[in-house]
Formats: structure tokens, sequence, C-alpha cells
């Protein structure tokens, strides 16, 4: 008898521990989604400024023509 209980518990803490594992990938790739999202958001920003200012020294030089 206490050998079906000690493999119903372990049984049931191994699948404890592997919700708790699959939770923890799932955090882990969420927040690297989110990291890539914010590196690709940061990353057009400051092109999207170099453009600006790239545009606005051609007009200054067409303007100074």
């Amino acid at each position: 008898m206490a050998g079906v209980l000690s493999t119903a518990l372990a049984i049931a803490i191994d699948r404890i521990d592997a919700r708790i594992a699959q939770r923890s990938c799932e955090k882990a790739i969420a927040s690297r989604r989110a990291r890539k999202e914010r590196d690709a958001q940061r990353a057009w920003k400051t092109h999207r400024d170099e453009l600006r200012h790239i545009a606005m020294n051609i007009a200054a030089a067409k303007a100074a023509d």
C-alpha cells in the first residue's frame, strides 16, 4: 500500500514539476519576444530619426541654394 501511495505521490510531483518547467519556458520565450520587439522598435526609431536628420539637411541645403 505504501508503495502505491509513494508512486502516486511521485507521479503527482513529477507532473507539477513538468508544469512549472513548462510555464518557466513559456515566460522565458515571452520575455525574449518582448525584448526583441522593444529592440526592433528602438532600432526603427533611431533609424527614423537619422533619416529625418538627413532629410532636414537636404532641405536646408536646397533652401540655401
